[in-house]
Protein backbone atom coordinates (compact mmCIF):
# COMPACT_ATOMS: atom_id res chain seq x y z
CA UNK A 1 0.00 0.00 0.00
CA UNK A 2 1.22 3.63 -0.53
CA UNK A 3 -0.27 4.94 2.16
CA UNK A 4 0.53 9.11 0.32
CA UNK A 5 -0.86 8.16 -2.55
CA UNK A 6 -4.53 7.48 -1.82
CA UNK A 7 -7.24 8.58 -3.93
CA UNK A 8 -9.33 11.80 -2.66
CA UNK A 9 -12.95 11.13 -2.89
CA UNK A 10 -14.91 13.58 -5.17
CA UNK A 11 -11.62 14.88 -7.35
CA UNK A 12 -11.77 11.92 -9.99
CA UNK A 13 -14.54 9.40 -9.44
CA UNK A 14 -13.80 7.76 -12.68
CA UNK A 15 -10.52 7.05 -12.19
CA UNK A 16 -8.98 3.73 -12.77
CA UNK A 17 -7.58 2.61 -9.35
CA UNK A 18 -6.37 -0.96 -8.03
CA UNK A 19 -7.10 -2.18 -4.18
CA UNK A 20 -3.54 -2.31 -3.16
CA UNK A 21 -3.00 1.40 -3.64
CA UNK A 22 -6.15 3.07 -2.82
CA UNK A 23 -7.49 0.88 0.20
CA UNK A 24 -6.79 1.94 3.87
CA UNK A 25 -6.67 -1.18 6.68
CA UNK A 26 -9.10 0.68 9.18
CA UNK A 27 -7.26 -0.29 12.23
CA UNK A 28 -10.06 1.18 14.31
CA UNK A 29 -12.16 -2.37 13.61
CA UNK A 30 -11.29 -5.57 15.00
CA UNK A 31 -12.35 -8.72 13.52
CA UNK A 32 -12.78 -12.09 14.26
CA UNK A 33 -9.80 -14.36 13.15
CA UNK A 34 -7.79 -11.56 13.18
CA UNK A 35 -9.14 -10.56 9.99
CA UNK A 36 -8.36 -7.21 8.22
CA UNK A 37 -10.72 -4.30 7.19
CA UNK A 38 -9.55 -1.82 4.57
CA UNK A 39 -11.75 1.02 3.44
CA UNK A 40 -11.63 1.42 -0.69
CA UNK A 41 -12.73 4.89 -0.99
CA UNK A 42 -12.76 5.20 -4.57
CA UNK A 43 -16.76 4.09 -6.11
CA UNK A 44 -17.45 0.81 -7.73
CA UNK A 45 -20.52 -1.45 -9.08
CA UNK A 46 -20.78 -4.51 -6.77
CA UNK A 47 -19.03 -6.84 -9.06
CA UNK A 48 -16.08 -4.69 -9.46
CA UNK A 49 -15.52 -3.52 -5.70
CA UNK A 50 -15.76 -7.61 -5.43
CA UNK A 51 -12.85 -8.64 -7.75
CA UNK A 52 -10.64 -5.74 -6.52
CA UNK A 53 -11.23 -7.09 -2.92
CA UNK A 54 -10.27 -10.35 -4.39
CA UNK A 55 -6.86 -8.71 -5.95
CA UNK A 56 -5.53 -7.67 -2.26
CA UNK A 57 -4.90 -11.31 -1.52
CA UNK A 58 -5.59 -15.23 -0.37
CA UNK A 59 -9.75 -15.67 0.26
CA UNK A 60 -9.80 -11.58 0.68
CA UNK A 61 -13.33 -10.31 -0.86
CA UNK A 62 -15.87 -8.15 -0.01
CA UNK A 63 -16.45 -7.44 4.18
CA UNK A 64 -18.23 -10.26 5.43
CA UNK A 65 -18.78 -10.77 9.05
CA UNK A 66 -18.32 -13.99 11.36
CA UNK A 67 -20.55 -13.25 14.04
CA UNK A 68 -22.02 -10.61 16.51
CA UNK A 69 -18.84 -9.45 18.19
CA UNK A 70 -18.13 -8.27 14.36
CA UNK A 71 -21.31 -6.56 13.50
CA UNK A 72 -20.58 -4.89 16.75
CA UNK A 73 -16.72 -3.62 16.06
CA UNK A 74 -18.07 -2.21 12.50
CA UNK A 75 -21.16 -0.24 13.77
CA UNK A 76 -18.74 0.78 16.61
CA UNK A 77 -16.45 2.06 13.91
CA UNK A 78 -19.33 3.60 11.85
CA UNK A 79 -20.55 5.32 14.56
CA UNK A 80 -17.67 7.33 15.54
CA UNK A 81 -16.93 8.43 11.47
CA UNK A 82 -14.50 6.21 10.86
CA UNK A 83 -16.10 4.50 7.73
CA UNK A 84 -17.99 5.57 4.97
CA UNK A 85 -20.91 4.87 3.31
CA UNK A 86 -20.20 1.59 1.71
CA UNK A 87 -20.73 -2.08 0.12
CA UNK A 88 -20.62 -5.06 2.19
CA UNK A 89 -20.13 -8.85 0.65
CA UNK A 90 -24.08 -9.83 1.33
CA UNK A 91 -26.68 -10.09 -1.40
CA UNK A 92 -30.22 -11.44 -1.65
CA UNK A 93 -29.99 -12.45 -5.47
CA UNK A 94 -30.35 -15.71 -5.50
CA UNK A 95 -33.88 -15.34 -3.41
CA UNK A 96 -35.33 -11.87 -2.16
CA UNK A 97 -34.89 -11.63 1.44
CA UNK A 98 -32.43 -14.66 2.56
CA UNK A 99 -29.14 -12.76 2.59
CA UNK A 100 -25.92 -14.80 1.63
CA UNK A 101 -22.38 -13.91 2.09
CA UNK A 102 -20.75 -13.90 -0.89
CA UNK A 103 -17.76 -15.39 0.07
CA UNK A 104 -20.14 -18.08 1.48
CA UNK A 105 -19.69 -17.45 5.24
CA UNK A 106 -22.65 -19.32 6.77
CA UNK A 107 -23.27 -16.52 9.71
CA UNK A 108 -26.42 -14.33 8.90
CA UNK A 109 -26.03 -11.19 10.65
CA UNK A 110 -29.41 -9.34 9.25
CA UNK A 111 -31.43 -11.33 12.14
CA UNK A 112 -29.48 -9.25 14.45
CA UNK A 113 -31.21 -6.49 16.68
CA UNK A 114 -30.14 -3.36 15.39
CA UNK A 115 -28.64 -4.13 11.98
CA UNK A 116 -31.33 -2.90 9.66
CA UNK A 117 -31.44 0.52 9.36
CA UNK A 118 -35.48 1.93 10.46
CA UNK A 119 -37.10 1.73 7.50
CA UNK A 120 -35.15 -1.42 5.42
CA UNK A 121 -35.38 -4.02 4.07
CA UNK A 122 -37.84 -1.90 2.30
CA UNK A 123 -38.48 -5.10 -0.38
CA UNK A 124 -37.81 -2.94 -3.59
CA UNK A 125 -37.34 -4.90 -6.34
CA UNK A 126 -33.81 -5.19 -7.73
CA UNK A 127 -32.19 -4.06 -4.26
CA UNK A 128 -30.06 -7.06 -4.07
CA UNK A 129 -26.92 -5.99 -2.27
CA UNK A 130 -25.89 -4.70 1.44
CA UNK A 131 -24.94 -0.91 1.82
CA UNK A 132 -23.23 0.01 5.21
CA UNK A 133 -25.17 3.57 5.78
CA UNK A 134 -22.55 5.86 7.62
CA UNK A 135 -24.16 5.36 11.37
CA UNK A 136 -22.98 1.78 11.02
CA UNK A 137 -26.98 0.67 10.20
CA UNK A 138 -27.57 -1.51 7.17
CA UNK A 139 -29.83 -0.84 4.01
CA UNK A 140 -30.33 -3.51 0.67
CA UNK A 141 -29.64 -1.23 -2.08
CA UNK A 142 -28.36 -0.67 -5.36
CA UNK A 143 -30.48 -1.39 -8.67
CA UNK A 144 -28.36 -4.97 -9.65
CA UNK A 145 -25.26 -3.91 -8.19
CA UNK A 146 -24.88 -1.12 -10.76
CA UNK A 147 -24.96 1.85 -8.64
CA UNK A 148 -20.90 3.19 -7.45
CA UNK A 149 -19.98 2.78 -3.71
CA UNK A 150 -17.05 2.96 -2.02
CA UNK A 151 -16.63 -0.34 -0.01
CA UNK A 152 -15.30 -2.40 2.41
CA UNK A 153 -12.78 -5.74 1.87
CA UNK A 154 -11.88 -8.36 4.19
CA UNK A 155 -8.70 -10.10 4.37
CA UNK A 156 -8.51 -13.10 6.45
Amino acid sequence: MKPNNLYSPGLDDTKTCTAADQCQQITAVTLSSNAKAYQCYFNQTFAAARTLCQSLGTNADLLWLENAADVTAVQAAAATGVLRQSYLGYSDKATEGTWVAVHGNAFNPTTLPGFWNSTQPDGVANENYLMMLSDGTMNDFSLDGTDALPFICRLP
